[in-house]
């Protein structure tokens, strides 16, 4: 592992799945080793897209979720945390400030830092992400961090429930 080594080749991904549990995308559900405000996600990484040990040869931090206690065979899933962070317009680094798209009903709308939020909530039926990787070397962490550079999503739109629920409501009952 080269340590000196500051830029990391990006990482791109098509077809990535979003953990659903670790989303905060708008910085309000900090982890339990988060600074207040920090937003980050977390992706799983699968082995036929992904060479996972190749990743962990270069230092970035591959995760593998515990045993399956009632599949001895089953195959732990890895997964890699990812940082979205903005920096203010006025700060050198609001260059590296990631771009963020969702499609909804095939219009697809560029998110900024107030309305990335509503990917904690919105059911993402495809993901495309570029992320990139920084060297760090602290007192607290040594390997490479991830930051995200770009994502694509494409999120279930309100027409795809109302068609669930057509023909279950009665002309007579009002709705909210």
């Amino acid at each position: 592992m080269d340590t000196t080594k500051k830029f990391i080749e990006p990482l791109v991904i098509k077809d990535v799945r979003i953990v659903m549990k670790t989303r905060n995308f708008s910085g309000n559900n900090p982890g339990k080793f988060d600074r207040p405000g920090a937003r980050n996600f977390s992706i799983f990484l699968d082995p036929d897209k992904v060479d996972i040990p190749k990743l962990q040869a270069e230092g970035w931090n591959i995760k593998f979720s515990a045993p399956n206690k009632e599949d001895p065979d089953a195959v732990p899933s890895a997964f890699l945390r990812v940082h979205a962070n903005w920096f203010p317009l006025d700060d050198s680094r609001s260059g590296m400030n990631p771009m963020i798209f969702k499609s909804v009903d095939g219009q697809m709308i560029r998110l900024d830092e107030e309305t990335v939020k509503s990917l904690d909530v919105d059911e993402i039926l495809k993901a495309n992400v570029t992320i990139t990787g920084r060297w760090m070397d602290s007192p607290t962490y040594r390997g490479v961090v991830a930051y995200l550079k770009k994502l694509a999503v494409t999120v279930s739109s309100d027409n795809d429930m109302a068609e669930m629920f057509e023909g279950l409501v009665d002309d007579g009952i009002s709705t909210m």
